[in-house]
């Protein structure tokens, strides 16, 4: 499986560029500084949650110990992931041209599953978790059948995916225009 990662910082960067010169009235430079500033914690947190599960897989043969320790962090560097893609997505989405920003999938596992699972819409309160293959780690993967089955969690990495590409695509155009404007004589 490739790494997944959202690799934005550099579109990020030629949108920053470009809205610091024009600086429209609802440019907040301090919010551009922040959201390059998560843009970088969320590809750090993916490759640190994408190691330990090579790890996990090496040392689930003969440490067992090891290997629920890692289980461990794998959840914690999810969730965390989830927070700090969430606070992104409000930055994101307060900076002048991106507030169709929506990573629905980021949305809904930090709201129904994380930071509100006791909401009557939700009810979703098992803490399983489950990891590997293509999806990567998974919150409430495992629900018995008396269980709510509302809010399923696609995956870490295709909620990681969602989200890079929803931004790439607001933040594409920029790039074009950023790259003509640098090499403008």
């Amino acid at each position: 499986m490739p790494v997944v990662t959202i690799r934005a910082v550099e579109l990020f960067d030629a949108y920053y560029r470009l809205t610091d010169n024009a600086a429209p009235g609802n440019w907040d430079a301090r919010l551009g500084i922040e959201a390059r500033k998560r843009l970088k914690q969320l590809d750090w947190l993916l490759l640190q949650v994408q190691l330990r599960e090579v790890e996990h897989a090496q040392a689930m043969p003969t440490d067992t110990r090891r290997g629920t320790e890692l289980v461990e962090e794998i959840e914690l560097l999810t969730e965390a992931f989830y927070y700090l893609a969430f606070r992104a997505r409000s930055v994101l989405q307060a900076l002048p041209g991106l507030d169709s920003f929506d990573p629905v999938g980021i949305r809904i596992v930090r709201n129904k599953l994380i930071e509100h699972p006791e909401g009557k819409d939700s009810r979703v309160l098992d803490q399983s978790f489950v990891f590997g293959a293509d999806r990567g780690p998974v919150l409430r993967g495992m629900r018995f059948e008396h269980e709510s089955p509302v809010w399923p969690d696609p995956g870490l990495y295709r909620n990681a995916e969602e989200f890079r590409e929803k931004l790439q695509a607001l933040l594409l155009p920029y790039l074009a225009r950023d790259r003509e404007e640098r090499e403008a004589p």
